[in-house]
């Protein structure tokens, strides 16, 4: 089941109790709202004056202020100020708990609960020739369930060796350099110093190639790291058949990079393919404004073929039966050969995605949501909890102490499906040598 971020914050506060909804039947202010229908509320009702307004149409969609008194002869609700008036007609949500602790508090809890989560296959991982060990994708909590391995390898050409620095175009908050001391790959990678200045949307350099054809291939290959961690799509490599990547014909999404680490990733080419007939320029996007930070680029590939991309051919992969987990630095060891330009295929335990915008989505059964729900009001009120004095905190102790057994209950009554973990061979050796 697929929920919005909207929904998850109405859900949490309907469990609770105490959510109100409403459309404003007058303007207002930048500190008031208008709604006849809260006549049913009195001046000192605390459902309002210790409560949490958010329009959830308008102008102001999505900004959050609290209430700081409601006049009931007017029907007006009074708020820290808001950039402007809040119209007439503006749908609205009032909810005891500021909607972004919610937010939080429910993307902690889809993290720490033990009872549901998702499962994760990764890919982007290619093997190298002489490498035995492999950082576990970030996506995956811990010791992989399986890892498998493509049975055939994929044949690469050159597009950059990233060996000089990039300078057809560089953007004015980025400086580039070459670094002989940081690389994988030509003794050298390309150096991206990004100032705090630099804007999303931003590309960072480009660089003139060779015209190749790329037009039969099947995506690209190379090595990256970041300084700082960055979520899928944050940046992007573009390929252009114009200079400069004025209108890239390939727009290659960066996977998720964990701060400070070097990762190997592979990105389907998603463009027209005849578009790819003469590429003569490489770019770097700065598509997500990360701040100040630093960015290594090592020789990007083009993968001219594939291995058949699906589990149920089996004779395509072999699942690999032995490996070693390491916790410091979350990377597995192969203690026996593994050809060059294979890809590996992780299967893990996953948390699920988190909720950022009011739109985003994430996937979960309803029983899993509901303990969810259970598991973010435990957190809120925790918080509450330690912020409170007096009779206050006694009653807010209970209503902890019930929703915390309420997450526990509805937790252990999930059934977590996962595929079967591995089981180890020792001393077994991969023999699928024929590359």
């Amino acid at each position: 089941m697929t929920t919005t971020l909207a929904n998850v914050q109405s859900g949490v506060v309907g469990e609770f109790g105490g959510l109100i909804t409403g459309t404003t039947t007058s303007s207002g202010s930048t500190t008031t709202f208008i709604d006849s229908s809260l006549s049913i509320y009195p001046d000192d009702d605390k459902r309002l004056m210790e409560s949490w307004f958010m329009p959830t149409s308008g102008t102001y969609s999505g900004v959050e202020k609290p209430i700081t008194y409601f006049v009931n002869s007017t029907t007006t609700g009074i708020t820290r100020a808001f950039a402007g008036t809040i119209a007439s007609g503006v749908t609205y949500k009032i909810s005891p708990f500021q909607f972004s602790k919610i937010t939080d508090k429910f993307n902690l809890a889809t993290k720490r609960t033990k009872y549901c989560f998702r499962v994760i296959r990764d890919d982007t991982t290619v093997t190298r020739e002489g490498v035995n060990r492999y950082p576990v994708p970030s996506t995956i909590i811990k010791d992989p369930l399986q890892i498998w391995v493509s049975n055939n390898s994929f044949s690469t050409r050159t597009i950059c060796e990233c060996d000089t620095a990039w300078s057809e175009s560089v953007d004015s908050d980025c400086t580039v350099s070459v670094d002989d001391r940081d690389y994988q790959a030509n003794e050298a990678s390309v150096k991206f110093t990004v100032a705090a200045g630099a804007s999303a949307g931003d590309i960072l350099a480009t660089q003139v190639v060779s015209s190749i054809d790329l037009s039969d291939d099947a995506g690209i290959t190379f090595e990256i790291k970041s300084s700082v961690a960055t979520t899928a799509g944050d940046l992007q490599i573009l390929l252009d058949n114009t200079a400069s990547c004025a209108s890239a014909v390939e727009t290659l999404s960066v996977p998720a990079l964990t701060a400070n680490e070097w990762q190997r990733v592979k990105v389907d080419y998603a463009g027209t393919d005849s578009d790819r007939s003469a590429i003569i320029s490489i770019g770097l996007k700065y598509v997500t404004d990360l701040g100040a930070c630093t960015i290594h680029l090592s020789e990007v590939k083009s993968i001219t073929d594939l291995p058949v991309d699906s589990l149920a051919d089996q004779e395509s992969w072999t699942q690999l039966m032995n490996w070693t987990y390491e916790a410091d630095g979350s990377k597995v060891y192969f203690d026996y050969y593994i050809p060059a330009n294979r890809i590996l295929r992780y299967i893990g335990k996953g948390y699920g995605t988190a909720l950022t915008t009011q739109s985003s989505t994430v996937e979960f059964e309803e029983p899993e949501i509901s303990h969810l729900y259970a598991l973010t009001l435990q957190y809120l009120l925790q918080d509450m909890y330690n912020q409170a004095a007096g009779s206050d905190k006694d009653e807010i102790a209970k209503n902890l102490s019930y929703w915390a057994a309420e997450a526990e209950n509805r937790g252990k009554a999930l059934r977590l499906e996962m595929p079967r973990r591995t089981v180890k061979i020792a001393n077994y050796t991969y023999g699928g040598v024929n590359g």
